[in-house]
């Protein structure tokens, strides 16, 4: 319980702390730039989430011109931007009236959001040992990046692959943030894992405000009433907390087909990923969406003003750095729309919107160049193209038939089944708003924004796939789809779509939407549910799980913090020196070697070269001295289940360690630390 209890205040301090620093520099950015309705029309909590949504939207490129100088800038950055965002909005009254009478329920759910999206992160007693939420098979990549920042400033180094010349080619924005607000609230005892977890958190608020400010800005619900009875809180929170039809395939798949049930119910196709999985999965990709939607909505409506442009290219020079494939989307759906301008002859607004595309182009050449070229490049691929041409895949249907032409055509066929069952109630809502709404959908620049974002989701999502691993882009892609479908379907239930016009019959449309909703809800439950008992450990992992954490904090506290470390990297995923420790790896496994810019190859032959370390029992401590230190290893880490631990003749146990309990070795890579001398 001391695990559980100390990860929950470390939680509780960094995500007000993160919030403080989004917040506040937010009300002056939205104040100096003039974030339209931000001064005149914006009152109570619609004045918060604009702040909000304008710190993170322009902190982490500001943080990141800061990070050049290193992680002591980043904080100063912080704290002065926080300081004097709270002098302007007090001097100015921003902050009068901020908490209206809708403050109660939003807080509430902010809570209660707090209190579930924590207990799906932290880690679990389980018996005698500890169970990591299924996420955190990603979450330890976070706490990496979040770490390697607070160390290094921006770009940081590669927490993954040892190499002191090379810094990271990965989209880090997101864990600039994280990574601040872990320095600030380090004096607390807040940790990299702590301050990611809180990225988790605050990116649930995130979401929320920009569907709401999307939503209002966009003006369609007055398109078939005047002002609608039902309340816009409760259903915009129901319709975020919902999915699609997920568990049809589920139930349908995995057990009429394979008599077990599908342990993440996402997998069944190429996802369209449910918001609740979004936002705990993937913190930064959902930022990455609220960025775009800040640089789209900066240069759209009435309000708009000559400091659009500046505001907005920041937004989008985030959006790149916050979410590669949301930046592409950004771009494309910009350029979409520019056409649409275009042809409606708005010179001014073309002019303006390329201002912004200028702005935020220059910004990101300024910080983002070198990992921007390596993506370009296919340098995390090993010299393929980053992106490949292929229909999107429906793996139901793939099983049955692998030969082309007849699997793409089986693709195309299938796909649109795929997205009816993907979209569900969101799909069911927007057919309500169209075919009420006609023509009418597309008055106001944001109705249009909404229509090709969406176009862009689907001819992207169906027709591109990226090539690092898996497929991101296919699964990101779609949030412009999902922003959209979330506000027609909105607009359609507050209009009054899915009444029947004879309040004695029941209506179908409706009967519809609560079938979907529920059957939303219980696809989320049931995600929410396997995040907790599934894990990629196995028994044996989590049963020496409190010794593996207990061996990584004594490495945190005593080691030096540039020190290299190395476990086996002989497995799909490493968990302890993203998670409870902060030290870069040699090499850290197949999967997270390369997310950081090493290519495949590199990976591979150095796991080859090091894994002898911890599987070969003939070795002697000479060679693997030599080995590790042929690979700057400072420090070798051995588990209780690795083939050297459990043979009591290999050479670990001819060494004097570091640090040893029941299941853990800590060996440092120098003369004093093995018997018989250095090797020859």
């Amino acid at each position: 319980m001391t695990f559980i209890l100390h990860d929950c205040v470390g939680v509780l301090v960094a995500t007000p702390t993160l919030a403080l620093i989004l917040v506040l520099p937010g009300f002056l950015v939205a104040e100096i730039l003039a974030f339209p309705g931000f001064r005149d029309t914006a009152r109570g909590l619609e004045r918060l989430a604009i702040a909000l949504l304008v710190g993170a939207a322009s902190m982490p490129v500001l943080l990141d011109l800061a990070g050049h100088a290193g992680p002591t800038a980043m904080a100063a950055l912080a704290l002065f931007l926080s300081a004097a965002g709270a002098v302007v909005a007090f001097r100015r009254g921003r902050f009068a009236g901020l908490f209206d009478n809708r403050a109660p329920l939003f807080f509430t759910v902010c809570l209660v959001w707090f209190l579930v999206a924590t207990a799906l992160l932290v880690d679990w007693p389980d018996g005698e040992g500890l169970r990591r939420s299924m996420q955190s098979a990603d979450h330890v990549k976070h706490a990496a990046a979040t770490w390697a920042i607070a160390q290094s400033g921006a770009p940081p180094y590669n927490p993954t692959f040892f190499d002191p010349a090379v810094k990271s080619a990965y989209y880090y924005f997101f864990y600039n943030l994280t990574a601040t607000a872990m320095l600030i609230a380090a004096p607390f005892g807040v940790v990299a894992r702590q301050a990611a977890w809180a990225g988790v958190i605050l990116s649930g608020p995130i979401l929320f405000a920009t569907a709401w400010l999307v939503y209002t800005r966009s003006s369609l619900d007055r398109l078939f009433t005047e002002k609608s009875e039902r309340r816009l809180f409760p259903w915009l929170l129901a319709l975020l907390a919902t999915t699609g039809l997920d568990m049809i395939p589920v139930a349908l798949v995995g057990g009429l087909m394979f008599h077990t049930w599908i342990t993440d119910y996402e997998w069944w196709d190429t996802q369209v990923t449910s918001w609740l999985n979004s936002v705990i999965w993937v913190p930064h990709h959902v930022t990455g969406l609220a960025a775009a939607w800040v640089g789209f909505l900066s240069l759209s409506g009435a309000e708009r003003g000559a400091r659009s442009p500046a505001l907005a290219g920041l937004a989008f020079a985030s959006c790149a750095g916050l979410s590669i494939y949301l930046g592409f989307g950004a771009a494309l759906t910009a350029a979409g729309f520019l056409i649409w301008l275009a042809l409606e002859k708005r010179w001014s607004d073309v002019a303006r919107w390329c201002a912004a595309g200028a702005i935020a182009a220059l910004v990101a050449a300024l910080v983002a160049a070198p990992w921007l070229m390596s993506l370009i490049a296919g340098r995390l691929t090993g010299g393929d193209p980053p992106v490949a041409f292929e229909i999107r895949a429906v793996p139901i249907f793939d099983i049955f038939v692998a030969a082309e032409p007849w699997r793409s055509l089986g693709r195309l066929l299938t796909l649109p089944i795929a997205y009816a069952i993907e979209f569900g109630v969101y799909l069911l809502g927007s057919i309500a708003f169209w075919r009420r709404a006609g023509a009418r959908g597309l008055d106001g620049d944001v109705a249009k924004l909404l229509v090709v974002g969406c176009a862009v989701s689907f001819l992207v999502g169906t027709f591109l796939r990226s090539t690092v691993l898996l497929n991101d882009l296919g699964w990101r892609i779609m949030l412009f789809a999902q922003m959209a479908s979330l506000v027609w379907t909105l607009a359609a239930v507050r209009g009054g779509l899915f009444d029947n016009v004879n309040a004695n019959e029941p209506s179908p449309w409706m009967a519809g939407l609560v079938v979907g909703v529920l059957m939303g809800f219980a696809a989320d439950g049931y995600g929410a549910v396997q995040m907790r008992l599934y894990a990629e450990e196995t028994p044996a992992e989590a049963a020496m799980a409190p010794d593996e954490r207990a061996a990584w904090e004594w490495m945190s506290a005593r080691l030096p913090a540039n020190a290299v470390v190395e476990e086996n990297p002989d497995r799909d995923r490493a968990f302890g020196y993203g998670l409870y420790g902060h030290f870069r790896e040699s090499v850290s496994d197949y999967y997270n070697g390369v997310l950081f810019g090493s290519s495949k190859t590199e990976v591979e032959r150095r796991i080859r070269a090091v894994k002898p370390i911890f599987t070969d029992i003939d070795l002697t401590a000479g060679e693997a001295m030599a080995a590790a230190s042929k690979a700057d290893i400072g420090y070798v880490v051995i588990r209780s289940l690795d083939p050297v631990f459990i043979n009591r003749n290999a050479w670990p146990w001819s060494v004097n360690p570091v640090f040893a309990n029941d299941n853990m070795l800590v060996v440092a890579v120098e003369r004093r630390a093995f018997a018989g001398g250095p090797a020859k």
